[in-house]
């Protein structure tokens, strides 16, 4: 885990329905954390817009809905450069307690499960 991190994270895939600048779009997630996620998009939102985020997680009937704020893009140019995937970090804010319990507990089980050593 990188040390800047706050919250672990768990690879998830996952798709995300997100609302920015009046455009309704669909992507996947990469990843999950409890303050945010890893968008994969080629047409990433420009850093510091707000976006709003539905998804469905694996084991949970309701749909979480969340406000984020991008963070951080990487550019298909980037991606190619440097082995990375293209797309947009989107950190949370204003979340539930029990929306951030959700996800931390969802992490976490990710994180038993995951054997990427």
């Amino acid at each position: 885990m990188d040390e800047r991190r706050k919250y672990p994270r768990t690879n998830v895939s996952a798709i995300i329905d997100y609302l920015a600048r009046k455009d309704y779009l669909i992507c996947e997630m990469k990843d999950l954390s409890a303050n945010g996620v890893f968008a994969v998009t080629s047409e990433p939102i420009p850093v510091g817009e707000t976006i709003f985020l539905d998804f469905y997680l694996p084991g949970f009937v309701r749909k979480f809905k969340l406000k984020g704020r991008v963070v951080r893009t990487v550019s298909e140019d980037e991606a190619s450069r440097d082995g990375l995937v293209p797309g947009m970090g989107i950190e949370f804010f204003d979340v539930s307690p029990k929306t951030q319990e959700d996800i931390i507990r969802f992490v976490s089980e990710g994180l038993k499960e995951d054997v990427r050593g």
